[in-house]
């Protein structure tokens, strides 16, 4: 009998183990660090951000960064980050020339298209695969 119980208790705890394991590689793995108060001080000292000034986390691996005022010039700029401030994905801008488009990394051009062309929706035109969440300051 007490066999038996041993055996249970061991397999219960295998099991929590195995369930655990499963966790991080399915969910933790892809969790980056991203440090927000640096995020917050480049918000709280943007320029010509009387209209909007957001920030939105995007994925627990990217940054938005949304700024539009009343100037001019460069009335707005949107800039997708990685997981700190000097990891600049994307970028659009306004200037006296016109709007202006950067991407640094190839790989996410795509996404900042939809983001660009969905701006002013809840997520972006991400959709469901995607985990947007707004970062207040």
């Amino acid at each position: 009998m007490e066999k038996k119980i041993l055996y249970v208790v061991l397999s219960v705890i295998i099991l929590l183990i195995f369930l655990m394991l499963l966790f991080y590689v399915f969910y933790e793995k892809d969790k980056v660090s991203i440090n927000i108060e640096d995020f917050k001080d480049f918000a709280l000292n943007a320029n010509c951000a009387d209209k909007t000034n957001d920030l939105f986390i995007i994925d627990n691996k990217m940054v938005l960064w949304i700024v539009e005022g009343s100037c001019s010039d460069a009335s707005y700029s949107y800039t997708l980050f990685g997981n700190n401030t000097d990891i600049i994905l994307c970028k659009e801008f306004d200037t006296i020339a016109g709007p202006n488009r950067e991407c640094f990394d190839d790989n996410y051009e795509d996404i900042f298209q939809i983001i660009i062309e969905n701006i002013n929706t809840n997520d972006f035109g991400l959709g469901l695969n995607h985990k947007v969440e707004k970062i207040l300051f």
